[in-house]
């Protein structure tokens, strides 16, 4: 598991096993089809319903302020 500090809200966010492999991918800033096959690998889940969690987890994120959006 990781566990993230958001040193703006003082919260302690600790992640599960796949939020946790997501954080670790985002490191080499993949592509959201990129981020699928990572997790495709490791979990088991439809691609559709990798999308959709790891655009829901993406989203959460994004507001918590934990990561931010690049442009490529």
């Amino acid at each position: 598991e990781v566990a993230i500090f958001q040193s703006s809200s003082c919260e302690y966010l600790v992640l599960n096993e796949s939020g946790s492999a997501i954080w670790n991918a985002l490191a080499a800033r993949p592509s959201l089809a990129d981020l699928c096959m990572l997790i495709l690998r490791d979990f088991d889940v439809s691609p559709q319903q990798c999308i959709a969690d790891a655009e829901d987890w993406l989203a959460v994120a994004l507001e918590k302020q934990i990561v931010i959006a690049f442009e490529n």
